[in-house]
């Protein structure tokens, strides 16, 4: 249980959270809250994600509080709290009912509803000036957004396509976009983190890929011992992709993997043998990543 209080106390600023449950008026009783908190610096090209933190609650009604002894040690309660099942199903029905709206993705910070349509040029050059004033690694994501087919389980902002047309020209404004950072910050600013993500970044051809990082490792070059980090799917990424990122100094791999049920994995478009995994990732380890989840 970690209270508002507590939050402010470690300097933490609570941005979402909505009590559902322990006895509120808002919900049935005894289901949980949840809290996101997070870390806001001032200007917004350094904004990061400090920290998010789930808490899960029990009613006041079907849990009896801990207490604390004359030695300042916390007990356990008495009575347990009942779980989900032991709610009537229309009670269950209700909140299903209540909480089926869309809402922003919480993986965006800030979200998507309060980004702005145009942003000045005069704020962007403002914003890497402060960058390059302040002489400290950045974190830089680079979105890479096709795919061969769509997960329909996916919420991203990806792009189907066979087009590899398509694809250059994409890689080609990307390029562009490199340059034109590589301008304002003059060679002044490194990177301490740097993640590629989607789509799927190794749906891009191998020499596409190369390019595209070299550009980008020469622009805002790594610290010693930076994190490089890439989203693949065990289905697309080749040998080649994995020599390329070691390479360039890439360190940990995430591979997409929903379920290893056949039944799932049709009914969510994406399917991939278990052993297609295991093999990817044996694969992985041959080429040096030591950080595969």
């Amino acid at each position: 249980h970690v209270s508002t209080q507590d939050a402010h106390a470690e300097g933490l600023d609570v941005v979402g959270g909505e009590l559902l449950g322990a006895g509120a008026a808002n919900g049935p009783k005894g289901l949980g809250l949840v809290l996101i908190l997070h870390s806001y610096k001032s200007s917004w090209a350094r904004w990061s994600c400090a920290h998010s933190v789930v808490c899960s609650i029990s009613s006041a009604h079907t849990m009896a509080q801990p207490s604390e002894n004359t030695a300042g040690t916390v007990t356990a309660p008495a009575t347990a709290a009942r779980s989900l099942s032991d709610h009537p199903i229309e009670s269950v029905l209700e909140l299903v009912s209540r909480f089926d709206t869309r809402g922003p993705r919480y993986t965006s910070y800030p979200t998507v509803p309060v980004w702005g349509a145009e942003l000045p040029l005069a704020a962007f050059d403002e914003a890497l000036a402060e960058v390059r004033r302040g002489g400290r690694p950045v974190a830089v994501y680079v979105h890479l957004p096709f795919c061969k087919q769509r997960c329909l389980y996916c919420g991203c902002n990806s792009f189907i396509t066979q087009s590899e047309y398509r694809i250059d020209r994409y890689v080609r404004a990307l390029e562009t976009e490199i340059g034109q950072l590589g301008e304002r910050l003059g060679g002044a600013v490194q990177h301490e983190h740097l993640h590629l993500g989607g789509g799927t970044p190794t749906y891009l051809p191998p020499a596409q890929l190369a390019g595209m990082l070299d550009a980008l490792i020469a622009t805002i070059p790594g610290v010693e011992g930076a994190e490089r980090s890439v989203e693949v799917d065990p289905r697309t990424c080749r040998d080649e992709h994995l020599a390329l990122l070691a390479e360039r100094g890439f360190n940990r791999l995430s591979a997409g993997v929903q379920d290893v049920e056949p039944e799932v994995q049709a009914a969510v478009g994406r399917l991939q043998p278990f052993e297609m995994v295991r093999d990817f990732v044996a694969r992985a380890r041959a080429h040096g990543f030591e950080s595969v989840n």
